[in-house]
């Protein structure tokens, strides 16, 4: 025993042995190393962590906040505007709503009271909604009409409309929880948020909240504002976290409701992740408190799965032979560490700097009542707002994406001007004011009053153009409109004989005519404004102070009545310090043929001058007291009346009413007045007023003794209330009255031909409408204009052209019953009016049609016109709409009788055409197709399908592009069902720039393989398009563009193309031959072909239209035809390609008789790029 203790303490101590030590040391100081750069990699890991997650957090918390201040904006906008129009709501959302973006959906959600809701149904339905109703969910859950309520909130407008169709109507305030959030968003004035996932209209359970923003009209005299509706927007938070979640997959991200029912509720997740990643240590965790409208929302990051877990070494060895590689490595590591925090600590304060910075500035831009532009030296544009955006329809990534992007917006011949601007104020420093015409997307021009300073480097030198435009297209048309009505107003008003004076509505004194002048004495220079003639006219402050309640109060008393300003007596300082007696009076003027929304309104005060009258009372009051002077020398008519009975009068009264000296003494009054009973009227009315002590004032009409009107203002007084008499004032005011008359005249008839106007002719319409609900009688609207009425003034002037349609109102006059109306709405535009037709609809058509007839007849017989007795025939379309009762609006009636007018002329003219439903669906229906051609467009829904062209041993030598339109509803729409309307409508300029750029984009795809890079590709050119001036540059840029070789291009041109301008046609085809293009002459056969224009025009080949092709067998007409179209080109050198080769039969016959290159079903059909790609690359041989 004592041996082994022995023998084990030996080796232990033994001194050969004490490399075990050395070695046991190494591991031990291994070990520790391992430890401490395991613990260093877990910080370093924990602060990689944490610096990842705060930016993902600080991402989520932009997007979020971003979304509500969008929001924000969307409702001043509708708190700004009255209506707004379903498109204008869609072009407003489209950029707030997105696959990413943390709003799914916004709803406009409008307030209905129970007593609007059924107007408010039949005016969505008249809108284009025609299923449109209010609805609520019933107790199974299905949509049902909605209940007797107070008040509705029903979707009305939804963007994206799909998978938000069913929200359509549903109401909003029929479910207690939606209704509170949405009463608690009224109340508060303020965004709120719910603090549930509310159940959607259409009954989808999602994660959503809603985010309500209420509408308040600004509009409104108060500062309250009133309440017109909601913006719901869906906000899905998860939409964006799913997005953050792949791009960091070591992170799991966790949002909670703080403010949910008191306690904290999760959003997301809602799946079984919630479970494994709330149970993370709260040290681990990183949070950001995020304010959401009337919430708080807290987005918590957690390490997912091993993202913390530390790295362990691979062996025991390892760690052996890296004892002292470790060491150094532990202390590279600890003073990189180091190193690198201190970087990211100054890196993100930067980062925030920068941050906050750039939103500040992105806010300012965004909320500019302006369009702001910065540019740079090169011409590109590196800022541009939101109004920007709007205005022109590009977004700021599309206009930032190249150099002078923003000549686009210019008209062509301000774009070489606005370059050179754009050079001489970077070179000079310099700031510039100037207006231009500016461009947007869909080709609406707006007149920009531009503001445009430089911005310098620290050298001086020019780097930036800031642009802040302003726009003022409907200023400049609204104040041409307002100087042109304001001009015709003053002349008038200058003309009368009593005082009278416009101000505007800032209190501004615009016109005072020469009456007003002449009687005190001020000019406009004199008293500028209200507030300089008040001082003037009033200086004692508390009389001042008295006149200006008595004009507010009658001021409010005409705006709430309607009825006529009552006149004030007041006292007036001259300008040379006399005093007059005046009556002021006031009306207001709207300069505007459109009472919804004036050019201008000012108001018209009128002062007559009754110093005289005054003075005139008292005297002939005292006079008859004490001496029974007679006055005759007053102004005024002046009678002592007992009774009825006129006891004296002075000479002003005798001369008015065309009488001798005492002539009128005894006579009654009433006999002086024009009928009995607008005496009896005045007569109670007077003896009212006296009865209380009181002056009558009022306006009569009196009868002279040739039997002619004249308007008098009289004012009476008692003279004795025991002998029951008075005395009366009679102020002659008929030509103030004919003033105001002329007034009436041009608001509601027409100053050429004296018909009455739009104005007139909508009362008279909507009058025979309420009288038809009456009489159950039927009327009809007519709507006619000439045919060659343009011709006429172009040929003669406008004097002829005025002159016969004076003879055309003449003629509809001499047509038409007593209680039918003829108006004229502008133009050579007519409408006859007919009531009172028959009960029974066919009846009164056949009645309708036969004035219609004779219309169209009396006005094709022939007009003699003018001093040189012009001769002049025309012929007239008429459209006829009947109506009965007020089934319909008076709009939608003349809508009706339009269209019927659109289809008269549109059948050929000189044609009588009856509004019917097919006609409303017709264009309704054309209507629909041409806005979603519009939409599948901008949506890039368009195609090009390929069809191969062989040769005569079938080999593919090229391609001809095909449009398709690939709707998403639809399907694939052939061209041959919205290539015409885009002809009609004008798109197909638009189009056709698009297929040229996808055939020469895909042209330069084919360049870079061996197999494709000689191919031909064919691109029809529409005769419209090939018309363009700068046609030829639009080609050459796509060329350039796409860097295409032009002998790999052909364009096909019809014959109506080159036939209607040849001397244009071609010059423009030897510019496009001479830069290397190729040009085919497409259907030949089919228009006006001819010889001598084939020799001039620089084709290279012409194609055989399919109809001669397809029958080639059958009739020996076509055959013929072709062998001699085979021939002509032959001897002009001229390739031939035969379309529509379908049977191996017409293969045969065309390769006996030598035609060159092929196209058709038995060759091919259109097929997409990909499947033309694979017959390219395969070589196939087409037979």
């Amino acid at each position: 025993m004592n041996l082994s203790i022995k023998r084990i303490s030996g080796l232990l101590f033994d001194r050969q042995t004490h490399w075990l030590w050395g070695f046991a040391l190494a591991v031990s100081l291994t070990l520790v190393t391992f430890v401490h750069l395991r613990d260093q990699a877990l910080d370093a890991a924990r602060s990689d962590f944490q610096h990842i997650a705060t930016h993902e957090l600080d991402e989520f918390a932009e997007q979020i906040t971003r979304s509500l201040g969008h929001l924000a904006e969307l409702g001043a906008y509708f708190d700004a505007t009255p209506e707004v129009s379903r498109d204008v709501f869609r072009q407003l959302v489209r950029p707030l709503v997105g696959e990413h973006a943390p709003i799914a959906s916004i709803k406009w959600v409008p307030a209905v009271t129970a007593v609007d809701r059924a107007a408010f149904v039949h005016a969505v339905r008249q809108k284009g909604v025609p299923s449109f109703e209010i609805t609520q969910r019933n107790a199974a859950g299905t949509l049902m009409a909605a209940g007797l309520r107070t008040e509705y909130f029903p979707v009305l407008y939804a963007s994206p409309l799909k998978g938000n169709e069913a929200a359509i109507g549903f109401d909003f305030g029929s479910t207690p929880a939606t209704l509170g959030v949405l009463n608690q968003a009224r109340t508060t004035r303020q965004i709120t948020a719910s603090s549930q996932a509310l159940l959607l209209p259409d009954e989808r359970e999602q994660n959503t909240v809603l985010v309500i923003k209420p509408v308040f009209s600004t509009e409104t005299a108060d500062s309250i504002g009133h309440f017109r509706g909601f913006i719901v927007a869906d906000m899905q938070p998860e939409r964006v976290l799913q997005r953050l979640q792949p791009t960091q997959p070591s992170i799991a991200l966790m949002l909670f409701d703080d403010r949910a029912g008191g306690e904290r509720r999760m959003l997301y997740p809602r799946d079984a992740r919630a479970e494994s990643i709330k149970n993370v240590p709260t040290h681990l965790r990183v949070a950001k408190t995020i304010k959401v409208a009337n919430r708080e929302w807290t987005l918590v990051a957690v390490p997912a799965g091993f993202a913390l877990a530390p790295q362990r070494a691979d062996s025991l060895a390892a760690l052996f032979f890296g004892l002292l590689i470790s060491v150094l490595l532990a202390a590279l590591l600890r003073l990189r560490s180091r190193r690198l925090a201190t970087i990211e600590r100054e890196v993100e304060a930067q980062t925030h700097t920068l941050r906050d910075e750039r939103n500040f500035n992105r806010a300012i831009l965004d909320s500019a009542a302006s369009v702001v532009l910065v540019i740079n030296r090169e011409g590109r544009i590196i800022r541009f707002n939101r109004l920007a955006e709007l205005l022109t329809g590009f977004a700021a990534d599309e206009v930032m994406s190249q150099p002078y992007f923003w000549e686009r917006f210019l008209l062509p011949q301000e774009r070489e001007i606005s370059h050179q601007m754009f050079d001489r104020l970077m070179n000079s420093g310099k700031s510039a004011r100037f207006e231009s015409n500016w461009l947007s997307k869909t080709g609406q021009t707006h007149l920009i009053e531009w503001f445009n300073s430089v911005l310098c480097d620290d050298q001086g030198n020019a780097e930036y153009l800031v642009a802040v435009g302003v726009d003022v297209t409907e200023l400049r048309k609204n104040a041409q409109i307002l100087r042109q009505s304001e001009t015709r107003y003053r002349l008038i008003i200058d003309a009368s004989p009593v005082p009278q004076a416009l101000n505007n509505e800032r209190h501004e004194i615009t016109f005072l005519n020469r009456a007003f002048t002449r009687v005190f004495g001020y000019s406009q220079a004199d008293v500028p404004t209200l507030q300089d003639w008040w001082a003037a006219a009033y200086p004692d402050p508390e009389y001042r102070a008295w006149v200006d309640r008595q004009w507010q109060t009658n001021l409010e008393k005409m705006h709430q009545s309607g009825l006529e300003f009552e006149p004030i007596e007041v006292r007036v300082r001259c300008k040379n310090g006399a005093m007059r007696t005046v009556l002021a009076s006031a009306s207001e003027l709207v300069f505007s043929t459109n009472e919804q929304n004036p050019l201008a309104q000012e108001h018209m005060v009128t002062l007559i001058d009754i110093t005289e009258q005054k003075q005139t009372e008292e005297q002939v009051r005292r006079l008859l007291r004490e001496e029974n002077v007679m006055l005759d020398g007053a102004l005024t008519g002046i009678v002592r009346v007992h009774d009825d009975t006129i006891r004296w009068t002075n000479r002003t009264f005798e001369h008015m009413l065309q009488f001798g000296p005492e002539e009128l003494n005894g006579r009654a009054l009433h006999a002086c007045f024009s009928n009995s009973k607008e005496f009896q009227n005045f007569f109670e009315s007077a003896q009212t007023t006296l009865a209380a002590g009181k002056v009558y004032r009022g306006e009569i009409r009196l009868v002279r003794r040739d039997g002619s009107l004249i308007w008098c203002e009289v004012s009476g007084s008692a003279l004795d209330e025991l002998s029951g008499e008075s005395l009366w004032n009679f102020l002659d005011v008929s030509e103030r009255k004919r003033a105001e008359d002329e007034v009436q005249q041009l608001a509601y008839f027409d100053p050429l031909t004296h018909l009455p106007n739009r104005r007139m002719l909508s009362d008279r319409l909507k009058q025979n409408m309420a009288a038809s609900q009456r009489s159950k009688e039927y009327g009809a609207l007519m709507m006619l204009d000439l045919d060659r009425f343009k011709t006429l003034n172009d040929t003669h002037g406008h004097d002829m052209g005025d002159l016969l349609l004076k003879a055309v109102a003449e003629r509809l006059q001499q047509l038409v019953r007593q209680d039918d109306t003829v108006a004229r709405l502008g133009g050579d535009e007519f409408v006859v009016l007919l009531s009172h037709l028959n009960t029974e609809e066919t009846v009164a058509s056949a009645h309708a049609m036969r004035v219609a007839e004779k219309i169209r007849e009396t006005l094709n017989q022939p007009f003699t016109i003018g001093a040189q007795r012009l001769h002049y025939r025309n012929s007239s379309s008429v459209g006829v709409a009947l109506f009965s009762g007020q089934m319909m609006s008076a709009d939608e009636l003349f809508k009706q009788a339009d269209l019927a007018l659109y289809q008269s002329k549109n059948a050929g003219r000189n044609l009588v055409r009856f509004f019917s439903q097919q006609m409303q669906a017709d264009i309704h229906e054309k209507l629909m197709l041409e806005n979603a051609l519009r939409d599948g467009i901008e949506r890039n829904e368009l195609v090009l399908y390929y069809q191969p062209q062989v040769d005569q041993v079938g080999r593919l030598i090229g391609v001809e592009a095909l449009l398709r339109w690939q709707h998403p509803e639809r399907g694939l729409v052939p061209p041959n069902e919205f290539i015409p309307l885009a002809e009609e409508t004008g798109l197909i300029l638009s189009i056709g720039q698009w297929v040229l750029d996808a055939a020469c984009s895909q042209l330069s795809r084919w360049s870079e393989k061996i197999t494709t890079r000689n191919l031909v590709l064919s691109v029809n050119v529409s005769a419209r398009q090939f018309q363009q001036k700068d046609f030829m540059t639009d080609v050459q840029t796509s060329l350039d563009r796409y860097e295409v070789n032009p002998r790999r291009l052909k364009l096909e041109l019809t014959e109506s193309a080159v036939i209607n301008n040849l001397e244009f046609a071609g010059q423009q085809m030897n510019v496009l031959n001479k830069a290397g293009v190729l040009l085919s002459l497409d259907d030949f056969g089919t228009g006006y072909s001819s010889l001598a224009y084939l020799k001039r025009l620089p084709f290279t080949d012409l194609k055989i239209d399919q109809s001669f092709v397809r029958d080639i067998t059958m009739d020996a007409n076509d055959a013929a035809i072709v062998r001699a179209i085979l021939a002509m080109s032959k001897s002009l050198g001229l390739d031939v390609v035969a379309e529509g080769v379908e049977t191996e039969a017409q293969r045969a016959f065309l390769l006996q008789h030598d035609c060159e290159f092929y196209q058709g079903y038995l060759f091919g059909r259109p097929v997409p790029v990909h499947e033309i790609n694979t017959m390219l690359d395969e070589g196939a041989i087409l037979l």
